[in-house]
């Protein structure tokens, strides 16, 4: 990608350079911070939550800048990711992986949040903050008009699509309808893909080179299965996909190739943006699940793609273990399980049941995710005779209440 991107692209210019240089120079700071607080100095294992929302019009729920926001610095730290309608933070500093640290991460994160929605309302912006995995209004071929206005990040994103289109063998995305009559369809572009979706990330550390890979072999067993669960975003360009979460749908079509290799560049992008409380679910059960898993016989990586593309219809969805038939749902019961042993173990218990007993008792009991109860109060909001986009602004509203 580097050639081409070399190739067919003239030399920044001065205050692109300086653009550049500030943004390497930021990110050194905060690993030399990170160094001045010994957490590369001992073998304790540590982990950090990053968060990303959407800032959505409470009237047409449509994309609203955060520029104010950023400019205002209210939540230091706080940085656009692509566009200037998705914002990204930290729940808080990097923790160790212990009770009382975990617990004050979840307050930093809810805390931080609602300084945000403040931070929006006193700029003057009639904004709401939103954890949807893929902004649901927006049509396709508009993302040049939203990317970050800082040259040396906005260079960049043209540079990065530039070559990813060339890599991507798709040509185009298009995401259907159940029933087919409708259907998005955009260029097969990473920033078409990266400016409508959210996402929650986590960063856990590992103690050796040894468990590190085999936590992230871990990881691609259990993806199919955090996709599923924690998908809420079955809306995408005024159409209602069917899909649990369009944000999977989207990057299995919008990552490029390296057409050389034959392989895909991927980064794990399966936890559509979640309030503080969800992002902790999700959290909790990533890391008692490949903690738990160690040692066990997974998915082959055939079976884990499978799963994966299988996963953006829900917990319903078919999957493939071992050569047994099962489904989501039956596979995240499993793990849930597993996480809350795990976790009680390594003294997490309190926090396990806390945050994991309610996905026992609530989408897994049920079968119904976070996308299904979106959709249900839409359809519902329609079928009263409310026009179908009023009704996905009203949902995004109630998200936005549930954030908070």
């Amino acid at each position: 990608m580097g050639a081409e991107v070399n190739a067919h692209s003239p030399e920044p210019t001065p205050q692109e350079a300086q653009a550049t240089l500030h943004l390497a120079l930021q990110a050194a700071r905060e690993r030399q911070a990170c160094a001045n607080q010994g957490f590369f100095d001992h073998p304790h294992r540590t982990c950090d939550i990053e968060q990303e929302i959407q800032c959505l019009s409470p009237q047409t729920g449509m994309p609203v800048s955060a520029e104010a926001l950023i400019a205002s610095n209210a939540l230091p730290g706080a940085r656009f990711d692509t566009v200037t309608s998705i914002v990204e933070y930290d729940a808080g500093d990097i923790v160790f992986l212990e009770r009382d640290a975990l617990s004050e991460l979840y307050s930093s994160l809810r805390q931080r949040t609602r300084r945000i929605q403040q931070a929006l309302v006193a700029s003057g912006e009639d904004a709401i903050v939103v954890p949807i995995g893929v902004q649901p209004l927006v049509e396709s071929n508009t993302w040049p008009q939203w990317i970050v206005p800082q040259p040396g990040m906005r260079r960049r994103y043209h540079l990065i699509d530039l070559a990813t289109r060339r890599e991507n063998p798709y040509g185009a995305i298009n995401i259907k309808s159940p029933d087919g009559r409708k259907s998005f369809t955009d260029a097969a572009s990473y920033m078409a893909v990266m400016m409508r979706c959210a996402g929650t990330q986590f960063h856990i550390s590992e103690r050796n080179v040894e468990d590190a890979l085999e936590a992230y072999n871990t990881s691609i067993h259990i993806a199919p299965i955090m996709s599923a669960l924690f998908g809420n975003s079955p809306f995408i360009g005024g159409i209602d996909s069917g899909r649990t979460s369009t944000r999977t749908a989207l990057f299995l079509q919008g990552e490029p190739l390296h057409m050389l290799a034959g392989t895909i560049r991927n980064e794990f992008r399966c936890i559509d943006a979640q309030s503080p409380f969800r992002s902790m679910q999700a959290f909790l059960l990533t890391l008692g699940a490949t903690d738990g898993l160690r040692g066990r016989t997974l998915a082959t990586y055939a079976e884990s793609r499978y799963n994966l593309r299988s996963a953006v219809w829900g917990l319903s969805a078919p999957m493939c273990l071992q050569g047994r038939a099962t489904t989501a749902r039956a596979v995240a019961r499993e793990l849930v399980a597993l996480a809350l042993t795990t976790l009680q173990r390594n003294g997490l218990c309190g926090l396990g049941r806390e945050f994991l007993t309610p996905l026992l008792e609530n989408e897994l009991e049920h079968g119904r995710t976070q996308a299904d109860l979106l959709r249900a109060r839409v359809n519902g909001e329609v079928e009263r005779g409310r026009p179908w986009c009023e009704a996905v602004v009203e949902a995004m509203l109630a998200c936005n209440a549930a954030s908070l």
